[in-house]
């Protein structure tokens, strides 16, 4: 949650004149996406379990697979762009 939060303030600083949004936007978003990443992996790893699979696939070796990389994103992505819309709703 920190490291997000840190990595979300660094991209404001670098590209300040195409992102311009508020200190509290970046806090939210880092309070929200810090616990849906986990519950992701959480998810994922139920449903792997429910299926007796241990890897979802060979494609990145030593990795689990693809599906195992990408399930947080999987889970965040959604909630990041419903927190979006909320925020640009508002400001408009």
């Amino acid at each position: 949650m920190v490291f997000y939060f840190i990595f979300d303030v660094l991209l404001d600083h670098l590209f300040h004149q195409y992102l311009d949004f508020p200190f509290w936007f970046y806090l939210a978003n880092a309070l929200i996406i810090g616990f849906i990443v986990p519950l992701g992996d959480l998810i994922e790893s139920v449903i792997k379990r429910s299926a007796d699979v241990k890897d979802s696939g060979t494609i990145i070796l030593g990795r689990g697979g693809v599906l195992d990389s990408v399930d947080s994103l999987l889970f965040v992505i959604p909630f990041y762009f419903i927190g979006l819309q909320i925020y640009f709703s508002f400001v408009k």
